[in-house]
């Protein structure tokens, strides 16, 4: 079982919201309306309902992993703290308004920095499109940088802007 729903923070765009936990993992999110079919469901069925998760792969079983959210303030920017051995990693999330968004339908924002020493991350996108009704297919850029998710209702593109600090 996931974190419980008062283990997680809230961002929108005025039209959705997502639901981020404080590990850093996406539970839920529609789009581009509240009221569209998921694209993140974890928060009702963690094992098949679609997720944006963040693993510390580098952190012994006995270490523990303190987590801690809280907002940029006078924003809605989630700011999710996880702290392990001696580094900081952040995880900065929001949407940006759709009337913001030049044309796009829904932008979710992930910004992912080491504020202090080094992980290793591993980032697991797996969506679960209308709920994990439909099936979907995902296609790597040759770069490794984008991946475009296929799916008969819809489709989420995530692109890596960078990498400060990291390596692929």
């Amino acid at each position: 079982m996931g974190p419980l729903i008062d283990q997680h923070g809230l961002v929108g765009d005025l039209r959705t919201t997502a639901l981020v936990a404080n590990d850093g993992t996406v539970d839920s999110l529609c789009m581009p309306d509240a009221d569209s079919p998921s694209i993140f469901a974890a928060l009702l069925d963690g094992d098949v309902g679609g997720h944006f998760r963040l693993d510390l792969t580098d952190v012994a079983d006995n270490i523990e992993i303190r987590r801690r959210q809280n907002y940029l303030p006078n924003t809605n920017i989630l700011i999710t703290r996880l702290q392990a051995d001696g580094a900081i990693i952040e995880i900065r999330d929001f949407m940006v308004p759709t009337h913001l968004a030049e044309g796009r339908e829904a932008v979710f924002v992930r910004r992912i920095t080491a504020l202090h020493g080094s992980r290793t991350l591993r980032i697991s996108c797996w969506p679960g499109f209308d709920y994990a009704r439909e099936e979907h297919a995902a296609n790597l850029s040759d770069d490794r940088f984008t991946v475009d998710f296929h799916a008969a209702g819809g489709g989420l593109l995530l692109q890596c802007l960078g990498l400060a600090g990291g390596s692929n």
